[in-house]
């Protein structure tokens, strides 16, 4: 269903057969008819809105193929029918394809269609209605029939002259149309636009019960905004565009109303709005508004309810995405071309999630979560209308709610990509970063949260709030490869699992103190069957992290290739992490793969004879004592 500024000429459309399993004789007739309506939107007599300037007014018209769903009211299961003929029109015929009505029956009917009450007699009393995922592909769009919730109860079929009968459906808008017409201050890419409010006044799902007489959308969750999708769209400084949206009846009228355009890189720019709505069923509304730029305060970028946003570093993003080494192959190096040693690229980026209200009493609960993990704190209200979050992992689907005393402050979702799940948890701390996301030459996946490597992490480096986010990232365990003698207890906990092996040196050194680097890789698995994520580390989270980091990809079967750029991302960090101080003293070149990382793998690929080099890992492995269960654990336990 679609909604025009002027009614078009009808298109033909065929209509596609169904199955009633509703009991009842059949007429002697192959087909019989149901016409249907659509009332057309009401401009509101105080926004005085017409889609034209003569004010005609806007027409509602079905589309070919559009499909209704059809209940008998003495209980039945759903029907679907297809326009057969009216498209272009506010009226239509739909055609039932040979399944007659039955007397002394009341219809009932809801368009859109949804597939997943057929064959559901009781699903009529619960038609689920959702307002995310509106878009508009272009400027001059005015299609936004998929949320153009329409109802009829009550139908009664006539047979007079046709002996199958017909029934006609006089379907009434649900919701309200609003109209955006927006003027930018400057040209810009847009990926939203969003009609914010205070204490979440929009319906985000509901649904419809077509048992009643007097239908009407019953919201089953609230939230503070209405969002468009707007994929791209480029408009011009100056330029003023319309966007179509469409809104649950809403009272609005203690809600303190704002636009904001969000552009692709996140920047913002908004209006507040001084009138106040209330947003009847069937009624059209225009709300004009010139934005302004928003100015953050240096601010991290906002997220917004439906957004997909790039959660690794940009530079590494673009090092992982652009570059892949082949097995065995040592010839060069591509991370040089990248801004590295010393870089700040090993930092993932920060988001803001805010809202609008004041909260001037209390405390605010905050809650991030996804499959698998979530994390809660409590915000001071004087320290500002907003919640900083970082460390999330790619390739995941995110939910978040803010609330206070008073109810919900913002709530909403949004999707994570990257390559790489970087963490950070304190100044002292850098170089860290989750192993999961690799992907093995079978074709599995190494799990995410199990595993991270980094720089040293004892009590002077790591502040209270940087103990706080490690622990909430779910780690639960220290494996500190640093030779100091000293070093005798977690640095996050007593409570905590720890060991210290007293390692010295990295690549072909450490793995010939066998001894040391099999209790390393018992205790990982160990630490993995307790449920306990690990964090290992030496001083810079390069050379004896990076042979640990080799191992451990290794026997899970990552290819070498993707090893080796998982070695070279430590250059990413500053000094004393990605090279020493001494190597810049040295003025020597930076710890590539073609130094020290080659000699190892060499090892390892000299011991696969012949085979992989997972195989060779495997080898190496039993070959210093590590049992075959320890090896297979560690592989089920990891990979996905």
């Amino acid at each position: 269903m679609k909604l025009k500024l002027l009614a078009t000429a009808a298109l033909a459309a065929t209509a596609i057969s169904c199955n009633n399993t509703q009991e009842g004789p059949l007429s002697d007739a192959s087909v019989y008819l149901i016409n249907c309506t659509i009332e057309d939107f009401e401009p509101d007599d105080v926004t005085k809105v017409v889609a034209e300037q003569s004010g005609t007014g806007i027409s509602s018209v079905w589309t070919a193929g559009d499909v209704i769903g059809v209940f008998p009211d003495k209980g039945g299961d759903q029907v679907t029918f297809t326009v057969a003929d009216g498209a272009g029109t506010s009226n239509c015929t739909f055609d039932g394809h040979g399944w007659g009505l039955l007397k002394n029956t009341e219809y009932s009917a809801y368009y859109p269609y949804n597939v997943e009450n057929y064959g559901n007699a009781d699903a009529r009393k619960n038609i689920i209605v959702s307002y995310s995922g509106q878009s508009q592909s272009a400027k001059d769009a005015f299609d936004v029939g998929a949320f153009d919730y329409l109802a009829c109860t009550n139908a009664v079929p006539s047979f007079a002259g046709e002996p199958s009968g017909t029934c006609t459906f006089n379907f009434g808008h649900l919701g309200a149309l609003i109209i955006l017409d927006i003027t930018f201050p400057k040209a810009a890419v847009l990926s939203k636009i969003e009609l914010a409010g205070s204490g979440n006044p929009f319906t985000k799902t509901g649904t419809v019960d077509l048992s009643q007489v007097a239908v009407a959308i019953a919201p089953a969750s609230k939230s503070n905004n209405l969002s468009l999708d707007l994929s791209g769209m480029a408009v011009a400084a100056g330029e003023t565009v319309h966007f179509y949206m469409m809104a649950a009846p809403a009272d609005l009228t203690s809600s303190a109303l704002t636009i904001r355009a969000v552009t692709t890189s996140g920047a913002e720019m908004g209006k507040s709005l001084s009138s106040s709505y209330c947003f009847e069923a069937g009624k059209a509304y225009a709300i004009a508004a010139t934005l302004e730029n928003l100015e953050t305060d240096g601010l991290p970028r906002a997220i917004h309810d439906g957004d997909r946003i790039l959660v690794t570093n940009e530079t590494v993003e673009r090092f992982l995405s652009e570059v892949r080494y082949p097995v065995k192959d040592y010839s060069y190096t591509s991370v040089l071309e990248y801004p590295v040693a010393p870089g700040e690229a090993d930092v993932p980026p920060s988001f803001t999630i805010r809202w609008y209200q004041d909260v001037t009493e209390g405390s605010i609960a905050a809650r991030l979560w996804e499959e698998g993990w979530s994390r809660e704190v409590s915000l001071d209200p004087g320290e500002g209308r907003y919640w900083t979050v970082t460390n999330m992992r790619p390739n995941a689907h995110y939910h978040y709610e803010v609330r206070s005393s008073g109810g919900v402050l913002t709530e909403g979702e949004f999707e994570t990509y990257g390559h790489l799940h970087q963490v950070f948890f304190d100044s002292k701390v850098r170089n860290a970063r989750d192993l999961g996301g690799w992907e093995t030459t079978d074709g599995k996946t190494v799990k995410y949260r199990k595993l991270y490597r980094g720089g040293k992490m004892s009590p002077k480096h790591l502040s209270e709030a940087g103990k706080q986010d490690l622990l909430a990232e779910g780690i639960r365990a220290q494996l500190d490869l640093r030779g100091d003698d000293r070093i005798s207890s977690c640095a996050f906990g007593s409570q905590y699992s720890f060991y210290a092996p007293g390692l010295t040196a990295g690549y072909l050194t450490m793995l010939g103190d066998s001894e040391k680097t099999k209790a390393c890789f018992e205790f990982v698995v160990d630490c993995l069957r307790a449920d306990k994520p690990v964090y290992f580390h030496c001083s810079a989270g390069r050379d004896r992290t990076g042979t640990m980091a080799m191992l451990l990809l290794g026997v899970l079967g990552v290819p070498e290739g993707d090893i080796s750029q998982e070695y070279e991302l430590s250059l990413f960090a500053p000094v004393g992490w990605s090279i020493t101080e001494s190597e810049i003293t040295n003025g020597s070149s930076v710890q590539t793969r073609l130094k020290s990382y080659k000699t190892t793998t060499t090892h390892f690929w000299n011991l696969a004879n012949g085979g992989s080099f997972a195989q060779g890992v495997e080898n190496y492995l039993v070959s210093i004592g590590v049992n075959a269960v320890d090896i297979n654990d560690f592989k089920s336990l990891m990979l996905e």
